[in-house]
């Protein structure tokens, strides 16, 4: 008896067992629908799409990320002066939304889980303001009124690596209108009024003329075949003035090619004689001339080995010279690059110190979006770069141009740099944004290769300055 009571206890254990894995595998149970990414993290990271899978609970989290299109108004809040310097708005209704794709989807991810769609379209409308404004100033203004769909390709094709970056794709860009302060746009569509006349009285003259050509054109062919009707009888009666002339030529000249067949089959085997003759003086002369072409060429061949030699040594040392000229180059360019960046982390470690709330990029390996992001978010920005080749660095330049070409309004700036012989980069950074409306804060600061503490005293009269003109 009490043997079956104990096989009876382990029968129960087991079947509560397996309903309580049965409970925890089914509470992990997820199933996403096609409009939601659903992100598991933790023991794995996978991704499903109007999937199901299961989340293994207490080790894995599940996040949810928002597929659905997201409706963005982007205005210009300014006018904007186009190709033509005319100032206009701009008016356009863009749909966007997080990509499907894995590489992007990882993308959004990062930059947008669990933030609301207000917040993407923010910061996608941004970027799609930026990018708008760029391509008006690229185009005039009858242009983009006439073609809206070429204006509309232009933006989406500008801003989509942009917005790709972020894991974002442009589903549809409309524009929904074009409107100045000046009128121009109502003076191109009275043009058109005007033109379309002016085609109209255009057409109905040309009308008028092609019927009076055609009726003149009907007078000259009734003439034309008259005088070709008289035309063809004198052509028939000198046709056969001219047959019968010709067959009492071909009758004499028959006669005169048997008089004269004799006298010339004699001159042709005497020509025949004389012409073998030639040729045998002829094949004589060449071998001699073919004998002297094959000396040059040997000659010739010589000359050539011991000039390519020469060459092919000059152009090794040449070669040689380069490489290493390059070599020194790319050195030299890695040290100001170094240099520049210790500068710019004690020149952050001081405004971190004096309690300045501020963040620090490198242009050479970020995404320059992530950079114009923060540009708009603080209202100063501290550029680097050491002087190469007389100029700014490539990618401190490219971020520079980004930052100008978006017309960052009320924002200070301030600009620091190395140099090994000659300081130029500082002044032309400080030339550009000046140009762009940016407030100087400083002349900037400039060292030699070789920082460290030496410029510490440096680095704060450049910070004291900098905070002093905000």
């Amino acid at each position: 008896m009490s043997m079956f009571t104990g096989i009876s206890l382990g029968v129960v254990v087991a079947i509560i067992a397996v309903i309580a894995l049965l409970g925890i595998i089914a509470s992990g149970y997820v199933k996403a629908p096609p409009d939601t990414a659903f992100i598991i993290s933790g023991l794995r990271k996978k991704i499903i799409i109007g999937k199901s899978s299961i989340k293994i609970p207490f080790l894995e989290r599940l996040d949810k990320l928002s597929l659905k299109l997201i409706p963005i108004d982007v205005k210009t809040e300014a006018a904007v002066p186009t190709a033509d310097y005319i100032n206009i708005q701009v008016d356009a209704a863009v749909n966007v939304k997080v990509s499907s794709e894995p590489e992007k989807l990882k993308q959004a991810a990062e930059n947008f889980l669990n933030q609301n769609t207000q917040y993407i379209a923010q910061v996608a409308r941004e970027v799609l303001e930026g990018n708008m404004r760029e391509i008006v100033g690229r185009m005039r203004l009858e242009e983009m009124v006439s073609d809206r769909q070429k204006f509309a390709d232009l933006v989406k094709e500008n801003a989509e690596p942009d917005l790709a970056a972020m894991g974002l794709d442009v589903v549809s860009f409309n524009v929904q209108n074009f409107t100045d302060s000046n009128g121009v746009i109502d003076d191109l569509g009275i043009d058109n009024i005007s033109q379309i006349k002016k085609k109209a009285a255009i057409a109905k003259a040309e009308a008028e003329k092609e019927i009076a050509v055609a009726k003149a054109e009907a007078d000259r062919q009734s003439n034309d075949a008259r005088i070709n009707s008289e035309r063809e009888i004198a052509i028939k009666n000198n046709e056969l003035d001219m047959q019968k002339a010709e067959l009492q030529k071909n009758a004499d000249s028959k006669r005169a090619e048997a008089d004269a067949a004799y006298e010339i089959q004699k001159e042709e085997q005497r020509k025949t004689i004389e012409v073998t003759a030639a040729n045998a003086n002829i094949a004589k002369e060449e071998r001699l001339v073919l004998l002297k072409q094959r000396e040059a060429e040997t000659m010739e061949k010589s000359l050539d080995a011991q000039v390519k030699k020469k060459a092919e040594a000059e152009k090794f040392e040449r070669q040689q010279k380069a490489e290493a000229e390059l070599f020194e180059r790319q050195k030299e360019a890695e040290a100001k690059k170094f240099e520049t960046e210790k500068a710019a982390e004690a020149i952050h470690a001081e405004l971190v110190k004096r309690g300045v709330k501020c963040v620090i990029h490198n242009a050479v390996t970020e995404n320059p979006s992530f950079i114009y992001k923060d540009v708009f978010e603080y209202d100063t920005l501290i550029c680097g770069s050491p002087t190469y080749n007389n100029d700014i660095f490539p990618a401190v330049r490219e971020v520079l141009y980004g930052v100008c070409a978006r017309q960052v309004k009320n924002h200070g700036f301030a600009a620091f740099g190395s140099f090994t012989w000659a300081g130029a980069s500082v002044r032309l950074m400080n030339e550009m944004a000046s140009a762009s409306g940016l407030k100087l804060l400083s002349e900037g600061m400039s060292f030699r290769q070789g920082f460290g503490e030496k410029y510490s005293d440096n680095v704060k009269a450049f910070v004291d300055e900098v905070i002093n003109n905000i």
